[in-house]
């Protein structure tokens, strides 16, 4: 995480045009997700959902999707699911505020650190 920071600091201070530095990358351990906008702070976003959800009802959002969902739920899947927007309606996708990095372990343990 502190090299995270160095980064950004390093192209911060180097004067570096961008409007988000955006990224989702795992080292085996971890998953690392950040989001840090500095501009368009609401069209930058970053979701999580951790699954599985006792008792979820699916909408058919289409007869793959629901037919993947449904099988990863039955079987006992658990998984952490990140996008940029969420991907269905029935789920309580969490949003990651802005500069901040998640991070999700093998547990499936979820941490949420504030950069800068």
């Amino acid at each position: 995480m502190e090299g995270v920071r160095r980064a950004i600091a390093r192209i911060n201070n180097g004067k570096i045009g961008y409007s988000s530095l955006n990224f989702i990358v795992s080292d085996e351990r971890k998953l690392y997700a950040l989001r840090y906008a500095k501009a368009l702070k609401d069209h930058y976003t970053l979701y999580y959902l951790k699954r599985p959800i006792e008792g979820l009802k699916l909408k058919i959002l289409s007869k793959e999707t629901y037919q993947l969902i449904r099988m990863k739920l039955a079987t006992g899947e658990k998984a952490v699911v990140v996008a940029s927007k969420p991907l269905t309606e029935e789920e309580p996708w969490v949003e990651v505020s802005n500069n901040h990095l998640l991070v999700v372990n093998r547990n499936l343990n979820i941490k949420l650190v504030e950069i800068c």
